[in-house]
């Protein structure tokens, strides 16, 4: 077979969607062969149905951008927002992340005192590009970035960090209920979630342990006790079985 067939074969898969095997028929060769001959002239692969749907929903976040930041600055909530737009949660994050919402923060002077509605938008915005339970200590390590106010003048305004989320509608680990009874399981799974979504892994007993000693989480040690085991703690967070690294 020419190379030139072979580039009408390709011309065919790439853009007019035809399958190997459409194409071995069409040139009475097998879909194999189809495949050897597209790599043996170096020819691009047809990336995968996922990948090209994601990079869809990609383009259409960024057509709908505009739209989204409105509704999220209406909504406050990047779920509330993904179920409006119809997209999912994950793009709406990306968007939400990008979107220099802390420029009314920036243009906010150290000097001049925070109101209160200040304080609850930067703390909704922490939320967002951070996740929510939202910690005190994840909140600060964000602040000086984005010129937000600082958590000891949250506290400040509100009395206590627990308040001034609740304010805002923002989940946090409630420091105050730090007594085991009070931690349901669902607690534990969320604070484990968290804490592997910061690491990029599912993580170990000790290094969750160390993770929670800063983040106002529940401690291992509650964690286990919730479930009878970390294992097991783990594969209810996780129901896809992650592995334990």
């Amino acid at each position: 077979m020419t190379k030139d067939q072979v580039l009408v074969m390709h011309r065919k898969f790439m853009d007019e969607g035809a399958t190997l095997r459409e194409l071995a028929a069409e040139n009475g060769i097998s879909h194999e062969r189809v495949r050897q001959l597209f790599e043996e002239h170096g020819l691009a692969k047809r990336k995968p149905w996922h990948v090209l749907r994601r990079e869809r929903n990609e383009e259409i976040a960024e057509e709908r951008r505009d739209e989204i930041i409105e509704v999220y600055k209406d909504k406050g909530s990047l779920a509330a927002t993904a179920a409006e737009v119809e997209l999912p949660l994950t793009l709406v994050r990306n968007v939400i992340q990008s979107f220099p919402l802390a420029e009314a923060y920036r243009n906010h002077s150290s000097a001049k005192a925070w109101t209160k509605d200040q304080i609850l938008a930067s703390i909704k915005y922490a939320a967002a590009v951070i996740g929510e339970p939202l910690s005190r200590n994840a909140y600060q390590s964000h602040a000086p970035d984005y010129n937000m106010p600082a958590h000891y003048t949250i506290e400040r305004h509100f009395g206590s960090w627990h308040e001034a989320c609740k304010q805002a509608g923002v989940q946090t680990f409630d420091k105050r209920a730090t007594r085991s009874w009070s931690i349901s399981q669902e607690d534990c799974a969320t604070a484990i979630r968290q804490c592997a979504e910061e690491l990029g892994r599912v993580p170990s007993y000790s290094a969750y342990d160390t993770w929670a000693k800063s983040n106002d989480a529940p401690s291992g040690s509650t964690v286990r006790n919730k479930f009878g085991s970390w294992k097991y703690a783990v594969a209810r967070s996780f129901p896809e079985h992650l592995t334990v690294v």
